[in-house]
């Protein structure tokens, strides 16, 4: 255990990543299915991708990015 922390830990040290630790206690959290890329377009239009283990979803809506964890609000 204690060397797959520090294996966390190293690949946390650029200055690019940020390790962000939910406790269990927390319950739901917008972004248990994975990551949620966002996507932006030529036409200045953002979205968000999140994919789980049965399913994926393209979010358009504004309030639905927020709402899902974006980092977009």
């Amino acid at each position: 255990m204690r060397e797959m922390l520090d294996h966390v830990l190293e690949l946390s040290a650029p200055r690019n990543v940020t390790l962000q630790v939910v406790p269990l206690e927390a319950g739901l959290h917008a972004c248990l299915d994975g990551p949620m890329p966002l996507l932006g377009t030529p036409k200045g239009q953002w979205f968000a991708y999140s994919e789980g283990q049965r399913n994926g979803c393209l979010i358009s809506d504004v309030k639905l990015r927020c709402a899902r964890g974006s980092l977009l609000c």
